[in-house]
């Protein structure tokens, strides 16, 4: 009994952080049936900071620290359970594994909902400031008792483009979150807030709006907005096949001959890169004058574009 007390002492007893732990028992007590949406993801965002900071590492440190060199893992056990249900903790055999639990979250969040749909994705692991913000991930294949994991690079590299094409769904901190673990997973292109903004606001171009018009008076067999001449008639006829497809826009640039050059890759049809020539579309008597292929990319850069690209060319809500 003696030794047990003076390896205790030595080793240092556990001291509680009270601003910490009061802080994860108002998020707990505040996760409840019937909360808000935009207080579910504030809650989420204030129980991440709190799962992931440095204090609560050191916090089960200590208990762990202490359970194991007196035998006795009641205190310890009581503060997994305290952190729960937001916040889950596994001790193993050498070190802690400290994270958000999602389902918490989801279980709150009414289906169909953009938190439903976040937190369905985050059960599979996500990242949040450079680190695994979950206990576990499904790229990640761990030993029994150590935190420490080797990655499924495939697995991965799947996951980063499922948060990179769902990222363009989520709005304010659920996106922020989709991003940075779309990045940290290797997938997709991310762009802030206010260059999306930009981005999209290309599919306004009169250009732009004039290409869908063009094509779409092809397919239905009518000439408005298309050049007469059998030159354009014979490149639509070679990519017919792609015309009726919803199209991402890569570029907008002026044409040596006036008008606009439009750079497309279609969203179904992922496999080729279109420059169509519009001209006059500012005065509202724009035409179509060409749509080619582009010769400016080999076939294995088209496909690194379109991996590249995955998240837009799954956004149908921002083509033409």
């Amino acid at each position: 009994m003696l030794t047990v007390a003076l390896l205790a002492f030595l080793t240092g007893s556990f001291v509680e952080n009270g601003v910490l732990w009061g802080e994860i028992d108002r998020i707990n007590g505040a996760l409840r049936p019937g909360v808000a949406a935009e207080e579910l993801e504030n809650l989420f965002e204030e129980c991440l900071e709190a799962a992931l900071s440095q204090e609560l590492q050191y916090q089960f440190e200590d208990l762990r620290e202490e359970a194991f060199t007196t035998d006795d893992f009641s205190t310890l056990d009581e503060y997994v359970e305290r952190a729960a249900p937001c916040i889950e903790v596994v001790i193993m055999g050498e070190s802690n594994a400290i994270g958000v639990d999602p389902q918490c979250f989801q279980m709150l969040a009414e289906p169909g909902t953009e938190s439903w749909e976040f937190f369905d994705l985050a059960l599979d692991g996500f990242y949040y400031h450079g680190m695994l913000a979950t206990t576990s991930a499904v790229w990640l294949e761990r030993g029994e008792s150590s935190a420490q994991a080797t990655v499924n690079e495939d697995l991965a590299t799947a996951y980063g483009e499922i948060w990179s094409a769902m990222a363009t769904g989520f709005t304010g901190f659920y996106r922020e979150v989709a991003l940075e673990t779309a990045e940290e997973l290797g997938g997709g292109a991310e762009l802030s807030s206010s260059e999306l903004e930009s981005y999209w606001a290309v599919y306004s171009h009169p250009s732009v709006i004039q290409l869908r018009e063009s094509l779409n008076s092809w397919a239905e067999g009518e000439s408005s907005g298309l050049s007469q001449g059998d030159e354009l008639a014979v490149q639509l006829g070679k990519y017919s096949d792609y015309l009726a497809d919803p199209f991402v826009v890569l570029a907008v640039d002026r044409a040596p001959m006036g008008g606009d050059v439009i750079t497309v890759i279609s969203c179904l049809k992922p496999d080729r890169i279109f420059e169509a020539w519009v001209y006059g579309a500012e005065s509202g008597q724009g035409e179509l004058r060409g749509f080619t292929e582009s010769n400016e990319f080999n076939a294995g850069q088209v496909e690194e574009i379109a991996d590249r690209y995955r998240s837009f060319l799954n956004d149908l809500d921002h083509t033409i």
